[in-house]
């Protein structure tokens, strides 16, 4: 059974709307906590709470119209099916005309939506992964598809960036040079943050995907995630790395994932809120058009 609508910013459903939100409470291969399932519709809860006015910018980037898809159903899929269905439903969603936002739900969700844009683009973009792990292991736990392994599959449709990146073993450590990725470790953005920018902006096309496991923030400002590691970027600080890729390039959507709600602690959901709604808002300010 599909799960209950609650729309985006408690904003009416726009189905012509510029802005695809969906969610994805996909989980089957967690490793330590468990709970991202439920992530999707806690963050929709808490973004019934939002002021919808963008104070920086000083328009309401939900008049682009918003349309929030129903849930997507899990239900008795294994790791294969699920992980089909999403690729199935991303084709549908993905047009080159609006802004798809999809909600984890898991890491392992990211790879079946790169493949769809994959198909739909002929490979013409960059994946920028935002996250504390660098997710290279070619399996994990007996699946290929595992969140731990999402990125190894991704590098094998198109070029990456990964940022953030604080958490990796020995065998994603020694296979770096073969595979298409660069690693940008968290300990050079903190020794210069604007030399950190550059490299990124040097590195990629003109199309950008976007993904965002919310481990890449700091535990002191989203502990509500499956497995926190301490030295992340702050909120602000990951703002101004989104701001400026949105200012210079072409974003053709993104993922949020990993967020795992902690009963009674309110504010993440709502920062994960929050950060949609200013990516949308840079979207909108720095938009342009598909080039690919």
């Amino acid at each position: 059974m599909e799960g209950k609508i609650i729309n985006f910013g408690d904003v009416k459903r726009d189905k012509d709307g510029f802005f695809k939100i969906v969610p994805v409470p996909f989980e089957k291969t967690t490793s330590y906590k468990r709970g991202t399932e439920k992530g999707p519709q806690k963050i929709l809860e808490a973004s019934t709470f939002m002021e919808l006015f963008d104070e920086e910018f000083k328009f309401e980037p939900y008049r682009e119209g918003v349309f929030t898809y129903i849930p997507m159903s899990f239900d008795g899929l294994n790791i294969e099916e699920g992980i089909e269905k999403i690729y199935s439903r991303s084709l549908e969603i993905i047009d080159g005309k609006t802004f798809p936002i999809f909600l984890g739900g898991e890491h392992s969700i990211t790879f079946p939506i790169v493949k769809a844009f994959s198909e739909k683009f002929a490979n013409d973009f960059t994946v920028i992964q935002f996250d504390a792990h660098s997710d290279l292991r070619y399996s994990y736990e007996d699946t290929i598809y595992s969140h731990a392994s999402v990125m190894r599959r991704v590098v094998d449709i198109t070029n990456c960036i990964q940022c953030g990146i604080r958490s990796l073993c020995v065998e994603e450590y020694e296979s770096l040079d073969n595979l298409n990725t660069d690693v940008f470790f968290i300990k050079d953005f903190f020794e210069d943050k604007k030399g950190y920018l550059n490299r990124i902006l040097n590195e990629i096309g003109d199309n950008v995907y976007i993904t965002i496991d919310v481990d890449v923030l700091d535990p002191s400002c989203m502990p509500a995630t499956g497995t926190p590691e301490p030295g992340g970027v702050s909120y602000l600080d990951l703002l101004n790395l989104l701001e400026n890729i949105f200012k210079e390039r072409n974003v053709i959507g993104c993922d949020i994932v990993e967020f795992m709600p902690i009963e009674n602690l309110h504010y993440c959901e709502f920062t994960i809120s929050k950060l949609i709604y200013k990516i949308m808002a840079y979207k909108i300010r720095y938009k342009k058009t598909y080039r690919v």
